[in-house]
């Protein structure tokens, strides 16, 4: 089986502790030789709406940090978490999708958006 090796990291700005623990995150599965594509990572003048439609197209794995705030923004498709669900519920994307939840969050509805909640988990 074939590691995956680019990994999509798809998350809301709910507040700076927020943006922090993800860039952490990001920064660990670097050392771990992960390439990473996160939205802090783009230069002024990216076009972000490019990059997310079609990086996770691009990448082997989509990481969705599910918060109540994602999931608000994925279940009513706004913003650009909503913009991201649609390219994710796409049938060759959604296999790629791997939920992530912060410690103390709940694998429920308020946590996880409405399409993921069908996602088989151990």
């Amino acid at each position: 089986m074939k590691l995956a090796k680019k990994l999509f990291i798809s998350y809301s700005w709910d507040n700076e502790e927020h943006k922090e623990w993800v860039n952490n995150l990001a920064e660990k599965l670097k050392g771990e030789g992960f390439d990473i594509y996160l939205d802090q990572c783009l230069n002024i003048g990216d076009n972000l709406n490019n990059f997310m439609n079609n990086m996770p197209l691009e990448c082997d794995k989509i990481l969705v940090i599910c918060t109540p705030n994602y999931t608000n923004k994925a279940n009513n498709y706004s913003d650009g978490v909503g913009r991201e669900t649609r390219v994710f519920q796409m049938e060759e994307n959604f296999k790629k999708v791997i939920p992530i939840l912060r410690k103390g969050e709940k694998w429920d509805s308020s946590c996880i958006p409405f399409y993921l909640l069908s996602k088989k988990r151990n």
